[in-house]
Protein backbone atom coordinates (compact mmCIF):
# COMPACT_ATOMS: atom_id res chain seq x y z
CA UNK A 1 0.00 0.00 0.00
CA UNK A 2 3.09 2.13 0.27
CA UNK A 3 2.49 3.16 -3.63
CA UNK A 4 -0.77 4.93 -2.79
CA UNK A 5 0.38 6.91 -0.05
CA UNK A 6 2.30 8.78 -2.92
CA UNK A 7 -0.31 11.42 -4.09
CA UNK A 8 1.04 11.33 -7.71
CA UNK A 9 0.63 7.96 -7.69
CA UNK A 10 -2.62 8.35 -6.35
CA UNK A 11 -3.91 11.00 -8.88
CA UNK A 12 -2.89 8.56 -11.39
CA UNK A 13 -4.42 5.50 -10.59
CA UNK A 14 -7.65 7.35 -10.29
CA UNK A 15 -7.30 8.80 -13.54
CA UNK A 16 -6.58 5.38 -15.69
CA UNK A 17 -9.51 4.02 -13.43
CA UNK A 18 -11.47 6.85 -14.81
CA UNK A 19 -10.76 6.27 -18.27
CA UNK A 20 -11.40 2.87 -18.11
CA UNK A 21 -14.71 2.83 -16.68
CA UNK A 22 -15.60 5.65 -19.74
CA UNK A 23 -14.43 2.94 -22.12
CA UNK A 24 -16.68 -0.12 -20.52
CA UNK A 25 -20.02 -1.06 -22.05
CA UNK A 26 -22.94 0.07 -19.84
CA UNK A 27 -26.34 -1.61 -19.85
CA UNK A 28 -28.77 1.20 -21.44
CA UNK A 29 -30.72 1.64 -17.71
CA UNK A 30 -27.97 2.28 -16.15
CA UNK A 31 -26.50 5.49 -15.11
CA UNK A 32 -22.87 5.35 -14.16
CA UNK A 33 -21.64 9.26 -12.77
CA UNK A 34 -17.83 8.98 -12.76
CA UNK A 35 -15.36 11.68 -10.40
CA UNK A 36 -12.18 13.07 -12.06
CA UNK A 37 -10.67 15.91 -10.16
CA UNK A 38 -13.82 18.62 -9.96
CA UNK A 39 -15.51 17.43 -12.83
CA UNK A 40 -18.26 14.55 -12.80
CA UNK A 41 -18.68 12.77 -15.87
CA UNK A 42 -22.30 11.22 -16.41
CA UNK A 43 -22.33 8.11 -18.50
CA UNK A 44 -25.76 7.34 -19.52
CA UNK A 45 -29.52 9.22 -19.68
CA UNK A 46 -29.62 10.08 -15.92
CA UNK A 47 -29.64 13.56 -14.69
CA UNK A 48 -26.15 15.32 -15.07
CA UNK A 49 -24.77 16.21 -11.91
CA UNK A 50 -22.78 19.53 -11.28
CA UNK A 51 -18.81 19.45 -10.58
CA UNK A 52 -17.44 18.97 -7.41
CA UNK A 53 -14.35 20.65 -5.82
CA UNK A 54 -15.14 19.02 -2.74
CA UNK A 55 -11.33 17.37 -1.87
CA UNK A 56 -12.26 15.14 0.91
CA UNK A 57 -14.06 11.66 -0.19
CA UNK A 58 -15.80 11.66 2.86
CA UNK A 59 -18.05 14.76 2.22
CA UNK A 60 -18.14 14.14 -1.37
CA UNK A 61 -19.42 11.07 -1.45
CA UNK A 62 -22.48 12.98 0.31
CA UNK A 63 -23.04 14.87 -2.13
CA UNK A 64 -23.64 11.90 -4.72
CA UNK A 65 -26.12 10.76 -1.72
CA UNK A 66 -28.41 13.69 -1.75
CA UNK A 67 -28.60 13.53 -6.04
CA UNK A 68 -29.08 10.23 -5.90
CA UNK A 69 -32.16 11.12 -3.25
CA UNK A 70 -33.53 13.61 -5.36
CA UNK A 71 -33.62 11.79 -8.56
CA UNK A 72 -36.15 9.10 -6.45
CA UNK A 73 -33.82 6.68 -4.91
CA UNK A 74 -35.01 5.25 -1.81
CA UNK A 75 -34.17 1.67 -1.03
CA UNK A 76 -30.26 0.16 -0.77
CA UNK A 77 -30.39 -3.52 -1.08
CA UNK A 78 -27.38 -6.13 -1.57
CA UNK A 79 -28.93 -8.78 -3.50
CA UNK A 80 -27.07 -12.21 -3.27
CA UNK A 81 -25.14 -11.03 -7.34
CA UNK A 82 -24.14 -7.44 -5.64
CA UNK A 83 -22.13 -9.65 -2.20
CA UNK A 84 -20.66 -11.84 -4.79
CA UNK A 85 -19.02 -9.27 -6.82
CA UNK A 86 -18.04 -7.53 -3.21
CA UNK A 87 -16.30 -10.80 -2.48
CA UNK A 88 -14.47 -10.81 -5.77
CA UNK A 89 -13.01 -7.38 -5.00
CA UNK A 90 -12.08 -8.33 -1.39
CA UNK A 91 -10.33 -11.20 -2.94
CA UNK A 92 -8.29 -8.82 -5.21
CA UNK A 93 -7.26 -6.78 -2.66
CA UNK A 94 -5.42 -9.57 -0.44
CA UNK A 95 -4.52 -11.45 -3.95
CA UNK A 96 -4.40 -9.41 -6.82
CA UNK A 97 -3.19 -13.22 -8.98
CA UNK A 98 -6.03 -15.48 -7.05
CA UNK A 99 -8.66 -16.49 -10.05
CA UNK A 100 -11.18 -17.51 -7.19
CA UNK A 101 -14.43 -15.44 -6.50
CA UNK A 102 -14.80 -16.73 -3.35
CA UNK A 103 -13.69 -14.90 -0.46
CA UNK A 104 -13.72 -18.29 1.76
CA UNK A 105 -11.90 -20.33 -0.80
CA UNK A 106 -9.23 -17.63 -1.20
CA UNK A 107 -8.70 -17.78 2.55
CA UNK A 108 -8.35 -21.34 2.24
CA UNK A 109 -5.53 -21.29 -0.57
CA UNK A 110 -3.66 -18.69 0.94
CA UNK A 111 -3.22 -20.58 4.48
CA UNK A 112 -2.47 -23.50 2.81
CA UNK A 113 -0.90 -23.30 -0.22
CA UNK A 114 0.97 -19.93 0.08
CA UNK A 115 1.45 -19.79 3.99
CA UNK A 116 0.01 -16.85 5.23
CA UNK A 117 -0.62 -15.80 8.59
CA UNK A 118 -4.41 -16.48 10.19
CA UNK A 119 -3.69 -11.85 10.68
CA UNK A 120 -3.16 -11.61 6.70
CA UNK A 121 -5.87 -13.10 5.60
CA UNK A 122 -8.96 -11.76 4.40
CA UNK A 123 -12.41 -11.58 6.31
CA UNK A 124 -14.62 -14.58 6.17
CA UNK A 125 -17.77 -14.47 3.98
CA UNK A 126 -19.47 -14.06 7.21
CA UNK A 127 -17.37 -11.01 8.67
CA UNK A 128 -17.69 -9.35 5.58
CA UNK A 129 -21.28 -9.88 5.24
CA UNK A 130 -21.70 -7.93 8.44
CA UNK A 131 -19.33 -4.87 7.25
CA UNK A 132 -21.23 -4.74 4.25
CA UNK A 133 -24.66 -4.44 6.22
CA UNK A 134 -22.76 -1.39 8.51
CA UNK A 135 -21.75 0.35 5.54
CA UNK A 136 -25.55 -0.01 4.35
CA UNK A 137 -26.53 1.53 7.81
CA UNK A 138 -24.27 4.64 7.37
CA UNK A 139 -24.69 5.10 3.71
CA UNK A 140 -28.89 5.23 4.66
CA UNK A 141 -27.86 8.12 6.41
CA UNK A 142 -25.90 10.26 4.31
CA UNK A 143 -28.81 9.85 1.97
CA UNK A 144 -31.06 11.55 4.27
CA UNK A 145 -28.75 14.15 5.49
CA UNK A 146 -30.55 16.77 3.80
CA UNK A 147 -33.64 16.21 6.27
CA UNK A 148 -33.60 18.23 9.72
CA UNK A 149 -35.42 15.32 11.41
CA UNK A 150 -33.49 12.22 10.94
CA UNK A 151 -35.89 8.93 10.89
CA UNK A 152 -33.25 6.25 10.88
CA UNK A 153 -33.78 2.44 11.85
CA UNK A 154 -32.06 0.57 14.87
CA UNK A 155 -28.64 0.00 14.14
CA UNK A 156 -29.20 -3.73 15.49
CA UNK A 157 -30.71 -4.39 12.04
CA UNK A 158 -27.36 -3.57 10.64
CA UNK A 159 -24.46 -5.75 12.28
CA UNK A 160 -24.42 -3.76 15.62
CA UNK A 161 -25.20 -4.57 19.11
CA UNK A 162 -25.29 -2.37 22.38
CA UNK A 163 -22.97 -3.51 25.07
CA UNK A 164 -23.11 -1.41 28.49
CA UNK A 165 -25.14 1.02 27.08
CA UNK A 166 -22.62 1.65 23.66
CA UNK A 167 -23.05 0.28 20.60
CA UNK A 168 -20.61 -1.86 19.06
CA UNK A 169 -19.60 -3.65 15.81
CA UNK A 170 -20.82 -7.61 15.30
CA UNK A 171 -17.82 -8.50 13.82
CA UNK A 172 -18.74 -11.91 12.75
CA UNK A 173 -22.12 -14.58 13.53
CA UNK A 174 -20.25 -17.78 13.31
CA UNK A 175 -17.41 -18.88 15.98
CA UNK A 176 -14.22 -17.62 15.51
CA UNK A 177 -11.52 -19.82 14.40
CA UNK A 178 -9.26 -19.47 16.82
CA UNK A 179 -11.21 -20.33 19.54
CA UNK A 180 -12.36 -23.81 17.25
CA UNK A 181 -9.21 -24.72 15.97
CA UNK A 182 -7.01 -23.55 18.96
CA UNK A 183 -3.84 -25.39 17.25
CA UNK A 184 -3.49 -22.86 14.52
CA UNK A 185 -2.37 -20.20 16.73
CA UNK A 186 0.72 -21.02 18.79
CA UNK A 187 4.00 -18.50 20.14
CA UNK A 188 7.30 -18.77 20.67
CA UNK A 189 7.60 -16.37 23.93
CA UNK A 190 11.07 -16.10 25.21
CA UNK A 191 9.65 -14.08 28.00
CA UNK A 192 6.31 -13.80 29.64
CA UNK A 193 3.64 -13.23 26.87
CA UNK A 194 2.53 -9.86 25.95
CA UNK A 195 2.07 -9.14 22.72
CA UNK A 196 2.15 -12.59 21.09
CA UNK A 197 0.17 -14.18 18.63
CA UNK A 198 -1.93 -15.50 21.70
CA UNK A 199 -2.41 -12.36 23.69
CA UNK A 200 -3.58 -10.83 19.99
CA UNK A 201 -6.19 -13.81 19.77
CA UNK A 202 -7.08 -13.81 23.23
CA UNK A 203 -6.48 -17.11 23.60
CA UNK A 204 -4.45 -19.07 26.16
CA UNK A 205 -1.36 -20.84 24.99
CA UNK A 206 -1.22 -24.30 24.40
CA UNK A 207 1.36 -26.85 25.00
CA UNK A 208 1.92 -26.40 21.33
CA UNK A 209 3.46 -23.25 22.22
CA UNK A 210 7.19 -22.68 23.20
CA UNK A 211 7.02 -20.02 25.50
CA UNK A 212 7.78 -20.99 29.70
CA UNK A 213 4.70 -19.09 30.89
CA UNK A 214 1.26 -21.14 30.11
CA UNK A 215 -1.22 -19.15 31.03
Amino acid sequence: MDFLCDPTNKEELFSFLTAKIRESNWPPAKTIYVTSGETVETIGAGTRMQNCNHEEADTRIVVHAVHAVEQGAKLLDVADEHFKKLESLTVILYDRTSPLSSINEARRELFCQKNRTMDKLPPTSDALHQHVRRAMYQAGIWTTSRQTQHVVPSPQDFAWTKVSGSWVPVWMTVTEVSRECRELIKCCCKRECSVCKCVKANVECSPLCKCKYIK
